[in-house]
Formats: structure tokens, sequence, C-alpha cells
């Protein structure tokens, strides 16, 4: 089980290998899509209504923004949503001053200026911990926080799916330049 791996071998896990975690947890990941079209400046987004990531191809290219990068963003945005219901992971007591020493203010006042007041702490914060969490730590919380277990069996003998808590109604979270 991916847990139980040295620290070096999660430190040092591809992102490719991270993309298969993803989608072994349940999480789907997919190509441009029309969203990517309409938002030429966005690397990527979840979407949390289909527990999906996008990745914005044409545009990764165009804009030369880091694919590693952008991929643990989208996922940050995955376990905020799942373990969270799409709030921070960490308390703001935490999270305003790793922002404010950690992020450039210039990224830091587009996003205050750019994203709704909804979105704006979670999306500082994928932003930072996506610098921050190495590949293999996100994907050991994605297999940790995945969206349903079939087959179970549960006390009568009977077949249960078990699904993870926080995952209604839609969301769409981007990471834009």
């Amino acid at each position: 089980m991916l847990l139980s791996l040295p620290a070096a071998v999660l430190a040092s896990m591809p992102t490719a290998a991270l993309l298969v975690t993803a989608s072994l947890s349940g999480l789907q990941v997919r190509g441009t899509d029309a969203f990517c079209r309409e938002h030429r400046s966005t690397g990527g987004t979840f979407e949390s209504d289909r527990q999906e990531v996008v990745l914005c191809e044409d545009n990764l290219d165009r804009l030369a923004i880091n694919r590693s990068e952008v991929v643990r963003h989208e996922l940050l945005h995955a376990l905020q949503h799942r373990l969270k219901g799409g709030e921070n992971l960490l308390p703001m007591g935490v999270l305003e001053p790793l922002i404010r020493h950690l992020l450039p203010d210039e990224e830091t006042m587009a996003v205050l200026m750019l994203y709704p007041d909804v979105e704006k702490d979670s999306e500082l914060e994928a932003r930072l911990l996506s610098r921050m969490l190495p590949n293999g730590a996100i994907a050991a919380l994605l297999l940790a926080t995945g969206s349903s277990v079939s087959g179970t069996s549960g006390a009568d003998g009977s077949d249960q799916t078990v699904a993870t808590p926080g995952t209604d109604g839609p969301s769409r979270r981007s990471l834009s330049r």
C-alpha cells in the first residue's frame, strides 16, 4: 500500500504516477474541454460534481505553465472537497501567515482580485500547498479519501457501497494565471 512506502519514494513520485493514483482513488482525469477553450488563461479545473480534473493542455503549452504544479493544485482542490466539503484544509491562523510569507504578493493580489470571495482562501491554499507537498503525500491522501469502495459486505451480508462524505453539489475550481 502506498501509505507504507518509504519517504524517499513518496517524495520522488512522478506526476504520471500521481495521475494514475488519482484515477485509482475515484477521480476522472482528462484533457482539454470546452471550459479550457472559454478560459484561455486557465491551466486546469476541478469539477466536484463529477469528481473530475481537467487539464487544459493547449493553455498549459501556450502559457508555459508547469504541468506538475497544475496537477497537484487541482488534486488539492479535490482533497479540499473530499475532506472539508470544499473548504480550507488548514485553519486560517496557520494559512494566512504561510500565504503572507511564501506566496508572491502579485499572485496573492491576483487571486484576491479575480476570484469570487467564497473561493479566494481555498484557491490560495491550493496554490500554496501545491508547492509544498510532494506528489507522494498527495497520492497517499487521495487513496485514503477515495470516492467510493464497492463490493463491501454489510452486517447482513449484502453488497454495500461506501461513499466519501462531502461530495454533494457542483463546484468548479481552476488554476488561472
